[in-house]
């Protein structure tokens, strides 16, 4: 009797422990799962990433963090969609001040919390004015950091009273000073990028800035004219590429077109960029690929000239390109607006395929487009990018329930919304401030987070520049 009581008890015991080890296994599968989901999924606006503002800006139930700056905007043009950059988990931002009816370029750099570096300039802030002298105004653009830690500004400069404003790079070292190595005092001039009319005194502006193989590019225009520059690391022209240093769009018949670049990147030696193209006064997307020595490249849409038209199969509506994304598959993404000004407009995400065709498995043949409220007159795409994970990314804004709203959508990798993200594939800020945001720039790091910048408009007719981070 006594051995098997003793018998039962070691079979009850094994059976206690088995019960004990397959619950804890799957306690630890769900926790696993539930893990993995978390890390792969962004879900809200980070909860410690600069002040807590006292707003539910998600609408997920709790109030929000993020970065409000008075005073300082974002390119509010069609134009720049590059303005932040993350490096070294450090968030860098350029922009504009305007004080005393001048504009003053300034640059911020963040710590991963949110909170002003003081390492950078001393308190985080580095301004810059007077650069081209005569009191001039300084707008700055666009930002890239390199690998040595040196940042990169473009914008332009101009003189009051003067209507031509001249293009600028200014590298920074990293502490925020002007590193003299770069031209001698850590400042480019393209004064005499345009050798149109033979006028050295034309309109030129830098748009979009990217670093590579210590070769600096900048893609802009001068006097209406698209132009993308390549510098070496010392700042001088490099004669290597295009006509010394410099590529326009000088191919018959567009050459005789206004044309602007909006966005430039870079992929395997070739140089991609992306605007727009004034063709018998209707604007159109304009995509280029270029070879490394700047010569246009004739595997892409038969000579590297990409026109994109009739979108809207409506002759009033304009189309214009505003960011440019290749991805590491040879497809090629660009992010825009296709409007009917003053009246409609619509989001517009392209895939072409690397020879630039359209890529039939994207969208309708290539194309997709979304009106985030029907009959919207603001609805602009801005900025577009694909995290670790092939997720597609775009920002911008569109107006909803009668308000100009920031807006971040994911996409399938077929083109359709990703209903996953916030349940429709689409996030619409509620107010960051009061009464409008503007969505300029997105940026996504190595570990998935995503950084949004543009402007708010608060009342009284207060704007500041904002930085978002979601995790």
């Amino acid at each position: 009797m006594f051995r098997t009581l003793i018998i039962v008890s070691i079979f009850v015991l094994l059976f206690i422990k088995i019960v004990f080890l397959y619950s804890c296994k799957y306690r630890s599968l769900i926790c696993l799962t539930q893990n993995t989901i978390e890390n792969t999924t962004v879900n809200e606006v980070s909860d410690n990433f600069g002040p807590d503002q006292q707003r539910d800006i998600d609408l997920d139930g709790d109030n929000d963090s993020y970065i409000l700056i008075d005073n300082v905007f974002v390119e509010d043009d069609m134009g720049t969609e590059s303005s932040i950059y993350v490096k070294n988990n450090k968030v860098y931002l350029v922009g504009t001040r305007f004080l005393n009816n001048m504009y003053d370029l300034m640059v911020f750099r963040f710590n991963s919390d949110g909170t002003y570096d003081n390492s950078f300039s001393g308190d985080g802030v580095a301004v810059f004015d007077n650069i081209i002298g005569q009191n001039s105004g300084d707008l700055g653009f666009a930002i890239y950091v390199d690998d040595n830690n040196k940042t990169y500004i473009t914008g332009y400069s101009y003189i009051p009273g003067v209507e031509n404003p001249d293009l600028i790079v200014l590298r920074l070292d990293e502490y925020g000073n002007l590193d003299n190595s770069f031209n001698t005092d850590g400042i480019f001039i393209g004064e005499m990028i345009n050798t149109y009319n033979n006028n050295v005194d034309d309109w030129d502006v830098g748009n979009s800035i990217v670093v590579n193989n210590n070769k600096i590019y900048v893609g802009g225009w001068s006097w209406a004219k698209m132009a993308i520059l390549r510098l070496n690391y010392d700042g001088t022209y490099d004669n290597n590429f295009g006509d010394s240093g410099i590529v326009r769009l000088n191919i018959s018949p567009y050459s005789s077109y206004n044309s602007y670049i909006r966005s430039i990147a870079l992929k395997n030696d070739k140089i991609y960029a992306c605007g727009d193209i004034d063709i018998s006064s209707t604007w159109q997307m304009l995509v280029v690929r270029l070879n490394n020595n700047g010569s246009f490249d004739n595997t892409f849409s038969g000579d590297g000239i990409l026109i994109i038209s009739n979108i809207v199969p409506d002759p009033l509506y304009y189309n214009h390109a505003l960011s440019i994304y290749p991805d590491n598959n040879s497809k090629v993404y660009i992010a825009g607006t296709s409007m009917w000004w003053g009246t409609e407009s619509k989001w517009v995400v392209i895939r072409l395929n690397y020879d630039g065709s359209f890529d039939a498995n994207f969208g309708n043949n290539g194309i997709a487009i979304f009106d985030i409220e029907a009959g919207n007159r603001e609805d602009i795409a801005r900025s577009i990018s694909i995290d670790n994970n092939n997720r597609i990314y775009v920002t911008g804004i569109s107006v909803v329930n009668n308000r100009i709203s920031l807006v971040l959508m994911r996409l399938n990798p077929d083109g359709t919304l990703d209903n996953s993200f916030f349940n429709d594939g689409i996030l619409v800020f509620d107010s960051l401030t009061g009464n409008a945001d503007q969505g300029r720039s997105l940026f996504i790091d190595m570990n998935n987070f995503i950084y949004l910048t543009g402007v708010t408009f608060g009342s009284g007719g207060i704007f500041r520049t904002f930085v978002i981070k979601l995790e």
